[in-house]
């Protein structure tokens, strides 16, 4: 969550982050964000990346964003930047976090950023009228003793239904990121994780894992 004196910086990134991922589309089926493939082999060292999508969630999927109302839930406000302009790229209405706070305090829920969140939140976006929650919890460690410096960062990303509790989709990514500081790959792990989980394998698309030289993604399947 937000705190208040941290909104006017929130919402000028809200801005941005829109204005990013309000680009042309390549070969990736909506609601993926654009490919990122330009950053892939640079400064970034790809991620291993994994992903799953339920076998109702296309079938249900409204491009449109009509009556999609999610809350975003996440241990690093700066993932949760990343998937807010995700989910305006999609046209999906994002609940008010003071509105979330509130619910908290009525609940005497105190989140803790962990996973143990999971079902306050749930139950609060509930009474907000949320379709749907978007979870993510990103892990850094810098190995000890390495030179320079190696860090081990994960991203999960996953949305879970208000309604049943099921998970709709999730998606990971996770490598040792040798030099540059974490914060400098963090927002292409995350909009990886999110690729990979919504990529549409029964509509004839494949997830081709990206590294030096090679740029993967999702893309359609040429035996299709």
């Amino acid at each position: 969550m937000i705190q208040k004196p941290l909104l006017p910086i929130f919402f000028l990134l809200v801005f941005l982050l829109a204005e990013t991922f309000n680009v042309q589309s390549q070969t990736l089926p909506p609601p993926l964000p654009p490919s990122m493939d330009q950053r892939i082999g640079r400064r970034v060292i790809p991620p291993l990346t994994t992903g799953f999508h339920s076998k109702k969630f296309y079938k249900e999927y409204d491009p449109s964003g009509r009556n999609k109302q999610i809350v975003i839930w996440s241990n690093l406000p700066r993932v949760e930047f990343v998937i807010i302009g995700w989910a305006l790229h999609g046209n999906r209405t994002i609940v008010d976090p003071l509105r979330l706070d509130e619910i908290f305090q009525e609940q005497h829920f105190t989140p803790t950023y962990t996973s143990a969140d999971e079902e306050g939140v749930l139950r609060s976006s509930k009474i907000l009228g949320a379709n749907a929650v978007v979870f993510a919890h990103t892990t850094v460690r810098r190995e000890k003793g390495s030179s320079p410096a190696v860090f081990n960062m994960r991203v999960a990303v996953w949305e879970v239904s208000v309604e049943t509790g099921e998970v709709q989709w999730k998606g990971t990514a996770v490598t040792a990121y040798p030099g540059f500081t974490p914060e400098q790959a963090l927002s292409l792990y995350v909009e990886l994780a999110i690729a990979h989980a919504l990529c549409r394998v029964e509509g004839g698309y494949q997830w081709i894992e990206s590294s030096i030289g090679i740029r993967g993604g999702c893309k359609k399947d040429p035996g299709v």
